[in-house]
């Protein structure tokens, strides 16, 4: 199952629409109490929960089928509010998905009118940890007189020096990152619907520098220039501190639909 939205009429869309996960399978829609739910049959065979398990482990396998999987909820989104699923949710039989459909309706219509017309727009922060550091350095008034204070100082007391000194440093970077990414978002989120930020990233590190932070915000089609004009004032106010702002997407907006009891089910 791909994605779920309001009953409409979705031929001409299913006409035009990309292939499911496997090659060779049309897409299809199952209705119920006012959704649809967009769905292509998949083997068991592979997609079975031990079969699927294993094959997430293949990450040719992998790549390719989520690839489709977002192409397909791409396709319904660019012109219908969707919820969008995650890659992976599986049902036994389309009754199974009608009766689920059935179930959740009122959830579900609380989510599309809380998207409607919304895109998700995710931003990436990385951070030049050097460059950060010598522009903290820089312009900290606790520093500098300790910096003054080592050239002169005899070899025993220059050491104790650069010691306290590179403290200082690595928590004032520190305090910096956090109050940027404090900043960043509090200016995103006036021209936002709503923000979340994804769990702190494993450290790494790229031509930007480190990925510090990613949040995702959900943003009114209407507004959509005004927060790229946002992020783009912000990005380059932040250039000289070290930091690099990304803007990714629009995207369906995944970051923004709460969790249901919707997970796969198979034998």
């Amino acid at each position: 199952m791909y994605c779920i939205l309001e009953s409409t009429d979705l031929q001409e869309m299913l006409d035009r629409a990309p292939e499911g996960l496997e090659s060779g399978q049309k897409l299809e829609i199952v209705s119920s109490a006012g959704l649809v739910a967009v769905v292509s049959a998949v083997p068991l065979s592979q997609y079975g929960e031990a079969a699927l398990e294993a094959n997430l482990t293949d990450a040719g396998w992998a790549a390719t089928r989520v690839m489709r999987h977002e192409q397909v909820v791409e396709h319904f989104a660019s012109r219908l509010t969707v919820i969008p699923l995650r890659f992976g949710t599986i049902y036994i039989d389309k009754k199974s998905i009608g009766q689920m459909l059935a179930n959740q309706a009122a959830e579900f219509n609380s989510v599309i009118a809380r998207l409607r017309g919304s895109q998700d727009c995710g931003v990436f922060i990385y951070c030049d940890h050097s460059r950060l550091i010598d522009n903290v350095a820089s312009n900290s008034s606790a520093i500098q007189p300790l910096i003054d204070r080592a050239g002169s100082a005899p070899p025993g007391q220059q050491y104790l020096l650069s010691k306290q000194i590179e403290g200082l440093k690595a928590k004032e970077a520190r305090d910096e990152i956090s109050a940027a990414v404090v900043r960043i978002r509090e200016t995103l989120d006036a021209v936002s619907e709503q923000s979340v930020s994804s769990p702190r990233p494993e450290r790494r590190r790229t031509e930007r520098g480190d990925l510090i932070a990613r949040l995702s915000f959900l943003v009114q089609t209407s507004r959509f220039d005004r927060f790229t004009a946002a992020a783009e004032c912000l990005a380059q106010a932040h250039l000289s501190s070290g930091f690099h702002i990304e803007l990714v997407g629009p995207l369906p907006p995944y970051s923004f639909v709460a969790e249901t009891s919707s997970q796969a089910r198979v034998p």
